[in-house]
């Protein structure tokens, strides 16, 4: 299977600047409009090559200086899956967004050595199928329990999804992407109310004409639970300051890869721009797809964020270097794996008999306002305690 380009462009980076010698350990990365420029891809890609460096521990991106060398990390993975313990957990992680995974994992795996257990990570690269071949053969393997992050379905494999249908005693828990019709266990996002506050925020700064975007796949998925609950949150909001929302401000864009997905987003903005009664602000999918946006949007001398505010989600590290900054979210991956292991060990040892629903809340991240970012996320500190159902 070939990989995905952003993969490609890390491999690049990885060659082309450290593997060679040129950079050093505390050596800087080209900025991101460098890297665009040589490897000739949209900032949103060099933003997630740099973000799957920095997940295996090559790079650092650093608050408003840049992106420094770590030197090449050694995994140590075959070391943990070694011990002659036989206690151990199985984690089965996407193949997108690493970055996100990897803080996932930690959480994972610094809660359940308290308990001298151990862990082995895998990654499905198979989509549907390859999930379902992955978690037969850990469990096969002689692992106590499962946590998964799935991976998207038809609605076929949806209707008929093995998760409902095989290993129903075995202990599994899903973390971050689980669908309302799975019935285990499931740590995730309270990506509602995270809609709804990121549009509160662009309503309490002036802007009365929001968009938003729906990302959808070439292929027939079932829609992402979290962009879905998003939009649910923005579209609430905007009822309740008495602002309806205009369709045309819907996004419904079909990506590919590049170049295809600047071309598509290109179009969009060209359109948008034609508009006369235009959104000032857009509610991008997640951080990468605000970084092209605003790429692109430079390329078109539309000016970000005087004409075009745009904000994403997830706090993507690599997502800190461009300019100009703009408004995330700060989920704790870390602590929804934490979350996940114990769930894990509870049905485990007998603790937990039926499935549980954590959801957890998310604060926004406001990068231009230093002290305003600060204080958003403080309030949600405050109120940090998941919702459990």
């Amino acid at each position: 299977m070939r990989k995905m380009l952003r993969h490609r462009v890390a491999d690049a980076i990885l060659a082309d600047y450290i593997a060679s010698g040129i950079l050093m350990p505390g050596h800087a990365l080209p900025t991101v409009r460098e890297l665009q420029k040589k490897y000739s891809v949209c900032s949103g890609t060099i933003l997630s090559a740099i973000a799957i460096l920095e997940a295996q521990g090559v790079v650092t991106s650093k608050h408003g200086s840049g992106c420094y060398i770590n030197g090449i990390s050694q995994s140590t993975e075959n070391d943990e899956h070694s011990n002659t313990s036989s206690r151990w957990i199985g984690f089965l992680r996407g193949h997108n967004e690493a970055w996100l995974h990897t803080y996932t994992q930690r959480g994972i795996d610094s809660y359940i050595r308290r308990y001298n257990y151990h862990l082995t990570v895998a990654m499905d690269a198979g989509g549907y199928l390859g999930e379902q071949r992955e978690v037969e053969r850990m469990i096969s393997a002689g692992c106590d329990g499962l946590v998964i992050m799935p991976g998207s379905r038809t609605p076929e494999q949806a209707a008929n999804d093995y998760i409902n249908h095989e290993h129903l005693d075995f202990p599994i828990v899903l973390v971050d992407l689980g669908l309302p019709s799975q019935i285990r266990s499931q740590v995730l996002f309270d990506n509602y109310n995270l809609g709804r506050d990121m549009t509160r925020h662009l309503i309490y700064k002036g802007h009365r004409q929001i968009a938003f975007m729906l990302q959808r796949e070439a292929i027939d998925y079932v829609p992402s639970q979290s962009v879905m609950n998003r939009y649910k949150g923005y579209r609430h909001a905007m009822a309740d300051a008495g602002r309806p929302v205009v369709e045309s401000d819907v996004w419904s864009v079909v990506m590919g890869y590049e170049p295809e997905s600047a071309q598509v987003i290109a179009d969009r903005l060209r359109k948008w721009r034609d508009t006369s009664n235009r959104p000032t602000a857009l509610i991008a999918t997640e951080d990468s797809m605000a970084a092209m946006i605003i790429g692109v949007a430079r390329e078109l001398d539309i000016s970000v964020p005087d004409e075009l505010e745009v904000v994403g989600f997830d706090d993507v590290p690599a997502g800190r270097m461009i300019r100009p900054r703009f408004t995330t979210s700060k989920p704790d991956f870390t602590r929804a794996g934490e979350i996940a292991a114990e769930v894990l060990l509870k049905m485990i040892n007998g603790d937990l008999k039926h499935p549980v629903r954590y959801v957890l809340p998310v604060p926004i991240l406001e990068r231009d306002t230093p002290a305003l970012g600060e204080a958003l996320s403080a309030v949600c500190e405050a109120d940090a305690a998941p919702t459990v159902y």
